[in-house]
């Protein structure tokens, strides 16, 4: 069970007295001195929540030691009636809370009582009066007193907004009307025309707007990153299905090359089986060697690749090219066979049939008659 004490704070004064003087605000002290050997929480709440602030209205003291509250009247600007008698009280709330206890810890249900909770509560009247004591307010004790601030109190000031919530600022009906639940005092309005809170508000505000900015930037940057990558990852598919389509391609075209280099020397085999000539070509038989090779050749259609009226194309690069190239190596290998080992390897090095077939005509026809040659070429004619 929480330790009972007659009093948990001690209050003064019983009553606050505010000058009234139409469009002028009034203030004065309200001091809570903490009896206890424990931390006390209060919180202040009061009948008229637009008409008074109270600074700080809630707090922590620490044991023994006393906490002054300035509680200011703000600027009115109706007079009061002759019959005038005011209503406006104060309640202050009090309860033991843990030691080392800080203004975090302060909420609305702090207060509530409940599971034999301890919660003082007293009352403090407002009295108005119409008439200033003092002509000079700045040589009056009141205005002395409220430059005083004690550096032993803790206390905190809530935001407007969590103030509005726990207290409820709506106006309360006469403290004294009698209810069947216990006076529902709504809490005090902080001092809204304090500057250096707006400034504070003004500056979280735009805090807030910063980094809700800076967060907006960092995902449009996340997002662009990964627009990046992805751009980049397409154009990595893009460039390898082009490769592999090239690659496709010069297979398709090096299949077809193999392929056709295949039936050409396939053909070349078969027609080699049988020999160009009866005998080879060995130095002394170059007229009758001649006869038969041309026979062989022109019988094969190839003999334009030994007279020239086949030349090779211009582009090396082309598939005509590679055509002509494979068959003029034939029709060169068929010469090349039809010779002795020895003439074979002085002609082997030449690069086309028709330097062979020439080579050959300078190197063994030696002295014979162009008679014969006319002949050889007129019986070739007619056959």
């Amino acid at each position: 069970m929480a330790p009972t004490f007659t009093e948990l704070l001690k209050i003064e004064p019983h009553e606050l007295t505010f000058v009234f003087e139409l469009n002028k605000q009034s203030s004065c002290l309200l001091h809570l001195s903490n009896t206890t050997p424990h931390y006390v929480a209060f919180k202040v709440k009061t009948t008229s929540p637009k008409k008074y602030i109270v600074n700080p209205n809630n707090g922590i003291i620490k044991p023994h030691i006393t906490c002054d509250l300035t509680v200011t009247m703000q600027a009115q600007s109706t007079p009061l009636p002759v019959d005038f008698s005011c209503k406006d009280k104060f309640l202050i709330q009090s309860t033991i809370v843990p030691l080392g206890s800080t203004e975090d810890c302060i909420s609305s249900d702090l207060f509530v009582k409940d599971n034999g909770k301890y919660v003082e509560e007293k009352k403090v009247r407002v009295v108005l009066n119409t008439q200033p004591s003092c002509p000079d307010p700045e040589l009056c004790p009141e205005y002395r007193d409220l430059k005083h601030e004690s550096s032993n109190r803790i206390y905190v000031l809530k935001d407007k907004d969590k103030v509005a919530e726990e207290n409820g600022l709506e106006t309360a009906k006469d403290i004294e009307e009698d209810r069947k639940d216990e006076d529902v005092f709504p809490g005090c309005n902080e001092n809204v025309v304090d500057r250096k809170q707006e400034s504070d508000s003004v500056q979280l505000n735009l805090a807030k707007d910063f980094e809700e900015l800076k967060s907006k930037l960092s995902i449009m940057d996340s997002k662009l990153r990964e627009a990046e990558e992805t751009i980049v990852k397409l154009n990595e598919e893009k460039l390898k299905d082009n490769l592999k389509a090239e690659g496709t391609i010069l297979k398709l075209n090096e299949e077809k090359r193999k392929d056709n280099l295949e039936k050409y020397f396939l053909k070349q085999e078969l027609e080699l089986s049988s020999a160009l000539t009866p005998e080879p070509l060995d130095g002394t038989n170059y007229v009758e060697w001649s006869l038969n090779a041309q026979n062989k050749i022109r019988g094969r259609k190839r003999w334009g690749y030994v007279s020239g009226t086949k030349p090779a194309p211009k582009d090396k690069k082309s598939e005509e090219y590679e055509t002509w190239e494979d068959e003029d190596c034939m029709v060169k290998s068929w010469l090349l066979d039809s010779m002795t080992k020895d003439i074979r390897s002085l002609f082997i090095r030449l690069t086309t049939a028709k330097e062979i077939w020439d080579t050959a005509k300078e190197t063994y026809l030696g002295q014979l008659t162009p008679v014969l040659l006319a002949m050889c070429d007129e019986r070739l004619s007619v056959r």
